[in-house]
């Protein structure tokens, strides 16, 4: 059985984790992995995390990384973030407000023994599939991930989806999920992405023009890869500090002077 790793990001939504955390490692059982990025949330994440679910991490079932210090909110960072550090064959791209299903991890476990990717999208823009996403772990790498010059929100798991294809990696579409996303509107969307603005919609559609035309021209100058490392953090993995850099090597943090 290969092991597929559910890769988690979240920054001040712990309202959502509170719906799918429980039922999501639930579906897993002791065969897989969820990993779970907190990106330096305000809102008590860590330490509901360490309260409720401290036996999942000692288990090796959910693997947790705490990134220290107050950094700019940036979707493409995180998510590489959680894909860099997850142990499994096969990545698959799950937001904090998505649910998985037993049949989910079926499809899965198929694509990840015939080395395909995967695109479990409804086809409604409006239900928070579009990002579920999966792909063999070295694929993953060997693009670059997510391109982490994009602006922090939109548009980037398009661009990884074409980037896919554009390297020739076959994209399988899955059937729907069966269980419904935890809603959010788009001011929530936008909550963490810069600072506030007076129409929420339009400075997500910005957003969504400027990364549209930067992958448009990365394409045509660069083709599907992205190189040059990632950006680098330190945190707390499992519990223990850790410096993770842009070639993905993760060494014990070292202590400042006292």
């Amino acid at each position: 059985m290969p092991l597929i790793s559910f890769c988690v990001t979240c920054r001040n939504r712990l309202w959502q984790l509170e719906q799918t955390l429980e039922s999501n490692l639930a579906q897993l059982g002791d065969r897989h992995e969820l990993v779970l990025v907190d990106y330096g949330s305000g809102d008590g994440l860590a330490e509901w995390v360490w309260a409720r679910w401290r036996s999942p991490i000692e288990e090796g079932r959910l693997r947790f990384f705490e990134v220290t210090g107050q950094l700019p909110w940036s979707s493409p960072r995180a998510k590489n973030l959680a894909h860099r550090i997850a142990r499994g064959e096969y990545l698959f791209n799950l937001d904090a407000d998505n649910r998985i299903t037993a049949s989910d991890v079926l499809m899965l476990v198929e694509a990840a023994r015939g080395g395909y990717s995967v695109h479990q999208f409804s086809g409604d823009w409006r239900d928070g599939t579009f990002g579920r996403i999966g792909v063999p772990r070295q694929v993953f790498l060997d693009l670059g991930g997510y391109d982490e010059a994009m602006l922090p929100m939109a548009t980037h798991d398009g661009d990884l989806l074409q980037r896919l294809l554009a390297s020739g990696q076959r994209v399988k579409r899955l059937p729907a999920p069966r269980v419904r996303a935890v809603g959010n509107s788009i001011e929530q969307k936008m909550a963490e992405a810069g600072p506030a603005q007076a129409d929420a919609a339009v400075a997500y559609k910005h957003m969504v023009r400027v990364n549209m035309e930067l992958a448009r021209l990365r394409m045509a100058r660069e083709g599907p890869r992205r190189s040059g490392g990632y950006a680098s953090f330190n945190g707390r993995l499992n519990g223990v500090a850790v410096t993770i850099d842009g070639f993905n090597v993760i060494r014990p943090l070292e202590a400042g002077p006292s």
